[in-house]
């Protein structure tokens, strides 16, 4: 997964540090690319990389957008400082376009020279902390607290967004994965949940505001489901997090919930991390087997990042693998990435599962998943998290024109 952190300069040069495989941790670091102006290069910084044994390269501009340019080779750098100003759009907008969904953390500087104090500063830090720095610590200003958060779910300020999920078969949504969002109202702004979730699952607020998640969900889908019955009905993916598994009455009141909305539990899925099962592994079967029982599906999430992901898949009644979007967004320029996605989508076919690919963000993506045979696919090729109306005129109008020829 890719962390990245932003800094906001006035003078409209916007600096993006972000490092590849998780946290920023130096003594994984040899490399680092500093892509557009040299000027933030500075002396400081070349000597902070120096002393730490790291090389580094600059390159004025991603010439024509080809990202082979810096992820191709043998070699992919391990820290890049990228500079985003008019000389080097075109490249940088399909490079953002990569890191679309990476976790992100906004710092604001008022200009270019204190944006290079910033840098410094970071990097500093990553080759002074012991073991690294993560890139969520940075900096202390992009931190809510849980008074704020849970005041700001008393005030109804959090929002689902949903993401279409494409059937191979039809070229259509077959589903949405649920999102949530924060609707910050003094900031008047859309805040992304990697701004604030990690707080919340430190707390118990986590276990209301979860049921709060799962109840705003179903209800949407029973709308969506009554309101576009000409069609097939569409499953709704939510996320539960691992702390959520510590609550006794999960499984009941999930079910509770899906009963008072009045909605097929097929049609519901779960999407869980490898993390759900780290602290209490026969606990969260046992959570697994019951939801199972009442036909709702379990997706396991972020497939191929952990550590234990292929026994998961023999203890855990997991009906659907979500192949983690790191692998599929460098399919076309590393052939392991290839071979990874198009192993995971064969075992899993060979294991009674279905397979969804997350990350996909272009025709080539698209072209190779179904090659493989992947049964669903997601990503910003096919559109961005929606607000609920938006979703559903983007599945009117995929039933009305599949996304692409599935007679191909």
């Amino acid at each position: 997964m890719v962390h990245r952190s932003v800094y906001s300069l006035t003078n409209s040069v916007i600096v993006y540090i972000f490092a590849f495989g998780g946290d920023m941790k130096a003594d994984h670091m040899r490399r680092v690319l500093c892509i557009g102006d040299s000027a933030l290069v500075t002396g400081d910084m070349r000597q902070t990389l120096l002393r730490n044994d790291i090389d580094i390269n600059v390159i004025p501009d991603i010439e024509g957008g080809d990202l082979s340019q810096v992820f191709g080779g043998s070699s992919h750098p391990d820290l890049i400082i990228l500079a985003d100003s008019e000389s080097c759009a075109e490249g940088i907008i399909r490079l953002k376009m990569f890191l679309e969904y990476a976790p992100v953390m906004a710092i604001s500087a008022g200009t270019v020279e204190e944006g290079r104090e910033k840098i410094l500063t970071t990097l500093t830090r990553l080759f002074s902390a012991k073991g690294g720095i993560s890139s969520r610590a940075a900096d202390s200003e992009s931190v809510f607290d849980i008074d704020m958060l849970q005041a700001a779910f008393e005030n109804n300020e959090f929002v689902l967004w949903y993401q279409p999920i494409i059937s191979q078969n039809t070229g259509s949504v077959s589903g949405f994965e649920s999102l949530i969002r924060w609707n910050h109202s003094s900031r008047c702004e859309i805040i992304l949940p990697d701004h604030f979730m990690p707080t919340i699952e430190k707390y118990d607020f986590i276990i209301p505001f979860g049921f709060w998640i799962i109840e705003q969900a179903c209800r949407q889908l029973k709308a969506w489901n009554d309101n576009y019955s000409d069609g097939p009905p569409v499953c709704l993916s939510i996320n539960l997090s691992a702390r959520q598994f510590s609550c006794p009455e999960l499984c009941e009141r999930i079910i509770s919930i899906i009963d008072q909305v009045g909605i097929d539990p097929s049609m519901i899925a779960l999407e869980i991390t490898e993390s759900a099962f780290m602290e209490d592994m026969d606990t969260a079967n046992l959570v697994l087997l019951k939801l199972k029982a009442k036909k709702i599906k379990i997706y396991l999430d972020d497939f191929g990042t952990g550590f234990a992901s292929l026994s998961y898949l023999l203890h855990f009644p997991v009906d659907v693998i979500k192949i983690d979007k790191s692998f599929v967004k460098w399919m076309h320029v590393d052939e392991q990435s290839e071979e990874i996605v198009r192993s995971v989508v064969m075992l899993a076919h060979n294991l009674k599962m279905k397979v969804v690919a997350e990350g996909v963000e272009s025709e080539e993506h698209l072209e190779k998943l179904r090659d493989f045979g992947c049964d669903y696919l997601q990503g910003v090729y096919f559109a961005r998290p929606l607000a609920h109306d938006d979703a559903a005129v983007f599945m009117k109008t995929c039933r009305e024109n599949p996304l692409f020829d599935v007679a191909r």
